[in-house]
Formats: structure tokens, sequence, C-alpha cells
């Protein structure tokens, strides 16, 4: 920059503009401080002296030197001083990056002639600063495991926030996938030994006054390993035996040898791939019945816009950071930050229970299954808007069928909007086929866990009503009329029922039957059989739930 033609203003002129500019009084500063600097042809810095000790030598306008004391712990100096003595160490050490020219012959000037030199200087130091700054804060923020833990705690924000009954409880259990992993293998063969067993089923569903869960989140990343199989084979052990489904997420490097959710996305025939014997352990696990507690969602959500990119610098921001993204490349490698789509499923099942009782409600735009305001991401391309999708991938409805059916949860966005949905809610486990029409439809449902849902929950209720008949004169008869009772209050015969219907009432018929057990006197053996309104594919089918009842 040009040095100014303006007259140079005196030390005590330059003290009372700075000085105002940050509402002090130039009384408050000592003599001999380093607003020295500041003053026409100053020269640059002399080192600093042996004998004094934290001093730095700066030269006065005679060209003479005489130490700077810069007293931070001395209580006494005021802010004004402390700040202006840390504005003059700033420039001094920023001298060489901050030099004015005088024109095309002089050589650098190593002066601030005016106050608006100052200004420029400072701002310049400033932005050099915030440069700096920002690079490091990019690589704490875009680390993998600052990332991973950020997305976790946003993620149970996500959740929680959302909340708007007393009825609806979170637990959070704060256990890496490897914990969890040992607890519930270790434990295969005895499973009443596990820990998470012990919090899930004995403690709450097993246990008086116990509030029994109604699903288990697993903010974790699964592939289809021998060792994630396993895992997964023992929770849904303990799934099975608590009537509490585990929803969780797939990677990308399940469907090997992909390694993002673009590659996936670009494959040909996923049916074809996963009936290679790569995923025997998987397809294996699949024809369980415990597969049916087990659900795998995918893939990824935007969780939150880059610093920085918003109208408005977000809480906390203080210092303006503006987080780097690369929205032309994939994956992690964007540096956006990705969250658990199972959030979202837990979401969804949090809003129909809030509606009507139930976390069934839980599939389709008009059945639950949408998901509204998500994270859009808007920047410029070629001269052009470009616009980052909230999810991972585009999925199309023939693909959205091919994971649904190889027991996967998608989650589909909607073109050009900040909306997506759960048009399936399938676990894990696969579909049998039977002679029978009835049968097949009925292996069918027993795979949904949008159903599964309302039976885990009548074993809840079930369960707990029948506490309080143990010692009482109650016999077969009675309690099978007090369950018949219970659910038929959510029955209606209702030809093609509308949504709000659907919502209270979810059952087109119920039946109960309760039979003496063998051996032991009173216990009894209960039979439950729910046929559900089908809303999708308009079928009549039969979900059926067994439970040992009663005991002296």
């Amino acid at each position: 920059m040009p040095a100014t033609n303006t007259t140079p203003k005196t030390a005590d002129e330059l003290k009372a503009d700075l000085l105002g500019a940050f509402g002090e009084t130039a009384g408050d500063l000592k003599e001999g401080d380093a607003l020295k600097l500041l003053i026409s042809e100053v020269k640059p810095p002399a080192q600093p002296s042996g004998g004094t000790d934290g001093a730095l030598a700066l030269a006065d306008d005679s060209g003479a030197t005489a130490p700077l004391k810069f007293d931070d712990r001395n209580v006494n100096i005021n802010d004004g001083a402390r700040f202006m003595n840390d504005l003059a160490a700033l420039l001094v050490n920023c001298t060489d990056e901050l030099t004015l020219s005088r024109g095309d012959d002089a050589g650098p000037l190593h002066v601030f002639a005016s106050y608006s030199n100052v200004v420029e200087a400072i701002a310049l130091a400033a932005q050099k600063v915030d440069e700096k700054l920002g690079k490091h804060l990019d690589d704490v923020f875009h680390d993998d495991d600052f990332q991973a833990t950020e997305a976790v705690w946003r993620g149970l924000h996500h959740l929680a926030s959302g909340v708007e009954s007393e009825d609806v409880i979170i637990d959070f259990l704060d256990g890496s996938k490897a914990e969890i992993g040992a607890d519930v293998i270790d434990h295969d063969t005895d499973i009443f030994g596990g820990s998470l067993f012990n919090k899930v089923y004995i403690q709450e569903y097993d246990r008086y006054g116990g509030k029994p869960f109604a699903t288990m989140i697993g903010l974790y990343e699964f592939d289809s390993s021998e060792e994630d199989v396993d895992w997964l084979r023992a929770m849904g052990r303990v799934a099975n035996a608590s009537h509490c489904p585990f929803v969780a997420s797939v990677a990308p490097t399940f469907f090997a040898p992909c390694k993002t959710m673009q590659e996936v996305a670009e494959i040909g025939d996923l049916d074809a791939v996963l009936t290679h014997p790569l995923f025997g352990k998987y397809n294996e696990l699949r024809d369980t019945d415990y597969a049916a507690y087990l659900g795998l969602v995918l893939p990824r959500y935007l969780l939150r816009r880059p610093f920085g990119h918003s109208s408005k610098l977000e809480p906390g921001n203080v210092v303006g950071y503006n987080e780097t993204v690369l929205p032309g490349r994939t994956d992690d490698a964007s540096n956006f930050l990705w969250g658990n789509a199972a959030i979202l499923f837990a979401k969804n099942m949090v809003r129909s229970f809030e509606g009507s009782g139930w976390a069934q409600h839980i599939r389709g735009p008009r059945g639950g299954g949408i998901v509204e305001g998500l994270t859009v991401y808007t920047y410029e391309k070629n001269g052009y808007e470009q616009q980052q999708p909230p999810v991972e991938i585009a999925i199309p409805d023939y693909r959205e069928l091919q994971f649904a059916s190889n027991g996967f949860i998608p989650l589909v966005h909607k073109k050009n909007e900040a909306v997506a949905t759960f048009f399936s809610a399938q676990s894990l486990k696969k579909p049998r086929s039977f002679v029978e029409d009835l049968n097949t439809k009925n292996a069918h449902l027993v795979t949904n866990l949008a159903y599964s849902f309302s039976i885990t929950r009548i074993a809840h209720f079930v369960k707990r009503m029948m506490r309080e008949y143990i010692g009482s004169t109650a016999d077969g008869p009675y309690i099978q009329q007090v369950l018949a009772n219970w659910l038929g209050g959510y029955v209606t015969t209702v030809v093609n029922p509308d949504d709000l219907t659907l919502r209270f009432y979810p059952f087109k018929a119920v039946s109960v039957t309760v039979e003496d057990k063998p051996g032991a006197f009173g216990w009894y053996k209960s039979i439950i059989s729910v046929l559900p309104h089908a809303q999708f594919e308009g079928m009549d089918v039969e979900l059926r739930l067994e439970a040992a009842l009663g005991g002296p």
C-alpha cells in the first residue's frame, strides 16, 4: 500500500484515536509503552536486550531503543494498556509480513503513519490468523475419531430434542461396539450372565414394576465379516428374549469389495451379489428366528451444515470459522458430518407412539415413514448453484425393493427436497415360503418390524397384566376374557379405515385363547392372534404371540 501523504499524527493523537476505539482514555496508558511503534518513521525493532527478562526493545522516533516490558500478570495494568501492549507485540512480530511500500523506487516503509494504516495492518494480521486457525480447526473437526464422536452426540441430541411426551423415555448406554459385542458374545450360551441382558430383560421386562424397552438403537455400523455377523447373532438372542428389537446401521463395506456408498449404488444386481458365498454367514443368520428382531438401516444422512456456511454464524462460532468441505468428493472425503440413519428410524417410532400409543406407523410418506426438515447444503460450482443431498446416495424404487428383500431398511431421499422416507421396515429375517398361501403371507409379515413392534408391545403388557392376577382365584377363562376385552379396544371393523382411525385402532380382529399348561398347577398357555389392517399390500394375515402365563 502506498504511503499516505497526510501529516503524521502525534503520539498523543494516535493514542487518543486508538484508545477511543476501545472505549478507554489516553490517561490510562503508561509512558513508554508500545504505542511508540505507531509513530511515523519508526525503525525495525532491535533484538531483546539480554538484561531485561521478558522485555522487547523498540526503536523510538529518534532511533534510540528502549526496553518494553509486558507485565501481563500485573493487576494494576488496566485492560486498555494490556490490549495495546499485546497489539504492539503482534505488529512487531508481523513486521515483515505487514511491510508497506513507499513507491516504485523507495524501499519498504516499516511504519504506520496514520490510524487507517494501523487498522489495515491489524485486519491483514487478523485474516492470516483466521486462515491458520481455520486450517487447525479443519484438522480437528475432520479427524475420523472426532467426527465419530461428534456424530454420536449430535445424533443423540437430534433424537432427544424431538421427544414431546413424558411417556417416551430414552436411556443412553455409553458402550463401544467392541464392548457390547464382547458382552453378548461371551454370554451367548449363558444369556442370563450378560450385562446387557441384565439391563434390558432382568431389570425391566422381567421385573415387577419394570418398564420394558420398546427397542434398542445401536449407533454402530456393521459389515458382513464373521465377527460382525456373530455380534448380530448374539444381540438377536437378547432382543428376542426381551421382545425388544435392535436397530443399527449397515456400512458400505458390508457389500465387499465396495468402500463407499457411491460404489454400493453402482452395483448392478444386488440380489446376485448377496448370494455369493462371501455372504454365507449373513444368509445363515437371516434363517434364524431371532433375526426378526434385528434391523439394519442405510445410508447415512447429513447431520449439520458446514460451519460458517449459514446466513448467520452458529452459536459458539465466535472466531468466524469457515469449514472447508469438498462436495464433489464421496463419503468421508467430502468432510461433511454424516449421521447414523437409525436415529431417524427411532424418531419415527417416537412420533408414532406419541400420536397413537403404538410404534408401528413408521413406513411410507402417509404411514409415518417420512422424515422432514433434513439438512440441505447449497454451493456454487462453475457459476451454477448446486445442492448436496441430505442423504448419501439416491435410491430408486427397484433398488429400494432389492435392499428390503435382502434384509435392509433403506432411507430414500425425495429429489430436490429436504425430505426422505422409510418405505419399508424390514428385519434381517428371510421370509419362508409354504404350500398354503396364508402361511406364506404370515411368514412375510413376521419379518416386518413395523408389525413386530405391535406384537412386542402386546407381550410387554400381557406380562405386566398377568402379574396382577398371580395368587388370585382367576382361572383360564377369566384371564382369556380380560385379554380379549383389552385387545378388543384396539379393533375396528370399518372397511378401509383412514389413517387417523388406524392410529387408534390398528387391528382388524384379535383372538385370544388361554389353555391349561401341562405340569405345574396354575400355569396357562396363551395364544394371541392379531389381524392388522395391511396398509400397503392389502392382505389379511395373522400375527401370533405365544406366552406362558400365571403360576402359583
